[in-house]
């Protein structure tokens, strides 16, 4: 006889039972409850709030309340490990969470939570520069000890409430419309919360002609490390990497978008963000196939200050005028190459992007990426641009290449 089945875990402490011999005051039950909301005590103050609203005596002030302390007490039972049967129990309780308090950002992430730890079918499909993180297998966040110390106007929703990671440090939260950012610095966080979210505008216009028509769901996540050493250690990054982006898809659609990076790099606001914002803005565009590693990359380098569109362009000097460079076939059809060679890969990369740019627009070079994607790269060319195969592409672009310098165009203007 195989054993029997394990009983979940209760998601929540129940509500005491109520009767005319037991029942008390209200004012005192819910005294006592926000006593212990305000000693950080979650469990039993849920408890007290669940009470309460059985006995349809929990004040529309405490919803919220109520609400975060099952929050919390859910993000312990997940990161308890649980067993594949205990997963639905979890996923109503999370439904149940948001439908007592919409405006409750945590209920958004924890969606992402249960997506990361249960196994979800969602795959990363990018991720920059080299070193691919698995979206599925990033370490679990949990919501620490620190929620609101007094009633709040449900209508404010929560401000702001930290993290932490297995390893890392305890980590503010800024909310935009399209982020959701940990960071321990007010200040950059609203700096890169602003520049994050012009970008994400910005390079969406560029590439399909218009602005964003709806808001992202769920938000982009980024992550702001202060020590090198703890996000080298926590992505298997080296050290000088400034950081990267992962996404994730599920059904043919965006399911998860991430950027970790460094926060005491010193290009983080001017090059860094922008260039990882656009490879998530162009993921949007190509939800079911990644796009072309050349081709991501040399839009999102085009998403930085023109100076550092420069400096790449200067990498490409001496491999131009030696012949050592990459065919424009075998540059279009390979990953990442080996390490020594990738200055020449960004370089060639941002390069190729360019010259087809100038010769068409932004929006039909993204037409002929969406076309070598279903009738491959030579017949998309030959539609595209009328250009009549890979040799013709490489006279093209290597005269381009060798051009002046101003040919390298400034993506803040173009």
């Amino acid at each position: 006889m195989p054993p029997p089945a394990p009983v979940p875990a209760p998601l929540s402490p129940p509500a005491p039972p109520v009767s005319a011999k037991t029942q008390t005051d209200p004012n005192d039950d819910l005294k006592a409850a926000d006593a212990d909301f305000r000693a950080k005590r979650y469990a039993e103050a849920g408890g007290r709030y669940a009470s309460l609203a059985a006995r349809q005596a929990l004040p529309p002030t405490r919803v919220d309340h109520w609400a975060y302390c099952r929050c919390h007490v859910l993000v312990a039972r997940i990161n308890a490990r649980p067993g594949a049967e205990e997963w639905p129990a979890i996923r109503e309780e999370v439904a149940s969470i948001q439908k007592l308090s919409p405006k409750l950002w945590v209920g958004e992430y924890l969606r992402d939570l249960i997506r990361e730890r249960s196994g979800s079918t969602a795959k990363a499909i990018a991720a920059t520069p080299a070193k691919t993180a698995d979206a599925n297998t990033r370490r679990a966040q949990t919501v620490t000890d620190r929620g609101p110390t007094k009633p709040a106007d449900p209508k404010d929703g929560f401000r702001a409430v930290p993290i932490t990671s297995a390893t890392g440090p305890l980590a503010q939260i800024k909310l935009t419309p399209n982020f959701r950012i940990m960071h321990e610095d007010p200040a950059l966080a609203e700096k890169v919360a602003r520049i994050a979210e012009t970008t994400r505008t910005e390079q969406t216009r560029r590439w399909t002609g218009s602005a964003p028509h709806e808001e992202w769901t769920p938000r982009c996540d980024i992550y702001l490390y202060n020590d090198p050493k703890q996000f080298a250690r926590e992505h298997n990054q080296p050290e000088d990497s400034p950081g990267f982006s992962t996404m994730t898809t599920s059904g043919g659609k965006i399911s998860g978008r991430r950027l970790n990076l460094r926060a005491d790099h010193p290009n983080l606001t001017s090059a860094v963000l922008p260039h990882e914002v656009t490879h998530v803005v162009l993921a949007d565009l190509f939800p079911k196939k990644p796009v072309p590693r050349w081709a991501d990359e040399g839009m999102a380098v085009l998403s930085e200050p023109k100076a550092e569109q420069l400096a790449r362009a200067a990498d490409l000097e001496a491999p131009l005028a030696s012949g050592r460079i990459f065919q424009v076939q075998q540059l279009m059809s390979m990953d990442y190459p080996d390490g020594r060679f990738w200055g020449l890969y960004y370089a060639q990369s941002v390069s190729l992007t360019q010259y087809l740019v100038s010769i068409g627009s932004p929006a039909k070079f993204i037409e002929f990426l969406k076309g070598a994607e279903k009738n491959g790269l030579e017949e998309a060319l030959k539609r595209t641009y009328g250009i009549d195969g890979f040799a013709e592409l490489q006279r093209g672009w290597v005269d381009f290449a060798r051009g002046p310098d101003e040919s390298v165009a400034d993506s803040r203007t173009r």
